[in-house]
């Protein structure tokens, strides 16, 4: 100010991390492995593993592999396996806590997420965070028709049980949470609260396909490399606690439709990739050539759904032509991407490497449903998870970008 008087940095709209939410957490963990192989036969291999492990923080696991490798001829192996598998809950999925600022009502809110811990996790009914565990199932085969040329192909069945995910917000007030949650919410300045919780069983069925070729005359060289991926997940199971199963909406909003699609994006149903490098001296050349298949997202819902919408909770938005009531799916069709280099061996330690990634500048489709895009009505627009009309999908939305390098080899 002119009379010296320092000026107010200005007010901070969102709490973020307060002195309450302050922790300090350490974990230790012990495991003992154990694996063996054996030949049964010259064309037979067995395989099998043992693991045990201790957490201090939520207790122990055991885990076991078997896989086995029968050789149909020279050229030709058939493969398999059966194992069982755990990922620990993090240390802060477990103690994480932060405060949120939102306006319900015209009114600033404050939406807390709760750590697993808490009071107000444990009177919601929400146990304490344990291993997600996953059993799995592999059947392939490897192949070499002919010299230089590998083919592979492995089918897989991943079943996944309490996997982690953070629950929608519930609000304080809402009858069907009971009195002692919303009485303990009221009572620290809470609005609404939202948890981590081993919700949802899921199982993610695939094929990985890899097709490798490497030929080499004189000082030449050329290799080609494929590789696919197909698969489905779905969502077996979702575990909601008792607290939240006291109206239809309470039930939804715990692992909601719009995380579920999520959760299905993160293994996209197919990508398929394929490298081919020509090399000669000390020069060579490339491109990788990258499929991003079909991706799916909902936006948050503008508008309630129709009457006759068969999911009363799947976020709709408005047309701005008709005013028509139609979800909100955001289709990210299939693209491809080209990346181009060239190379040069300097000598036997340095290289230096030169390219251009993703050469037509690709990007995802945009967020946005056609024919709902005014921002001054229940349109899709600015309704995504970014706020913007691009998602961090398939190949992201960096576009084109030209690099060089050099690199040292020991």
């Amino acid at each position: 100010m002119p009379d010296g008087t320092p000026k107010a940095s200005g007010s901070e709209g969102y709490p973020g991390y307060q002195p309450t939410d302050a922790v300090k957490a350490h974990r230790t963990n012990e495991a003992v492995y154990a694996e063996a192989s054996i030949d049964l036969t010259d064309k037979w291999l067995v395989d099998g593993a043992g693991r045990v492990e201790h957490y201090s923080d939520f207790g122990s696991v055991s885990t076991f592999k078997f896989a086995t490798r029968y050789k149909l001829t020279d050229n030709f192996n058939l493969r398999g396996s059966v194992s069982t598998g755990f990922r620990a809950p993090t240390l802060q999925q477990i103690n994480f806590s932060n405060t949120n600022t939102t306006v319900i009502g015209g009114n600033l809110e404050y939406t807390k997420l709760v750590p697993n811990y808490s009071q107000i996790a444990k009177t919601a009914g929400i146990p304490s965070l344990k291993q997600e565990t996953s059993t799995n199932y592999s059947l392939g085969f490897a192949w070499q028709p002919v010299s230089g040329l590998t083919v592979t192909v492995d089918g897989y069945d991943i079943k996944i049980k309490n996997r982690i995910v953070i629950s929608g917000l519930y609000n304080q007030g809402d009858p069907t949470l009971g009195a002692p949650l919303n009485d303990l919410l009221l009572s620290q300045g809470i609005s609404a609260a939202q948890f981590f919780a081993n919700a949802v069983n899921t199982t993610n069925k695939g094929v990985d396909i890899v097709v490798d070729y490497k030929k080499r005359w004189g000082t030449s060289h050329f290799s080609a490399l494929f590789a696919g991926n197909i698969q489905n997940l779905t969502v077996d199971k979702v575990n909601i606690p008792s607290t939240f199963k006291g109206s239809p909406l309470d039930s939804a909003t715990f692992f909601s439709v719009r995380e579920a699609y999520f959760l299905k994006a993160s293994a996209p149903k197919a990508k398929f990739t394929l490298n081919l490098e020509y090399g000669i001296d000390k020069f060579s050349f490339g491109t990788h050539l990258t499929y991003f298949g079909d991706v799916k997202e909902l936006g948050f819902g503008e508008t309630s759904a129709p009457a006759n919408a068969p999911d009363p909770f799947f976020p709709y938005v408005t047309l701005d032509a008709t005013g028509e009531k139609v979800p909100e799916i955001f289709d990210f069709k299939p693209k491809m991407t080209t990346d181009i280099y060239v190379s040069l061996k300097i000598n036997k330690t340095v290289s230096w490497t030169a390219g251009v990634d993703n050469l037509f500048n690709v990007h995802p489709g945009t967020n946005v449903i056609k024919g709902s895009v005014d921002p001054n009505s229940s349109s899709s627009f600015g309704d995504s998870e970014s706020g913007g009309p691009f998602e961090a999908v398939q190949m992201g939305f960096n576009g084109t970008r030209i690099f060089t390098k050099l690199a040292f080899h020991f």
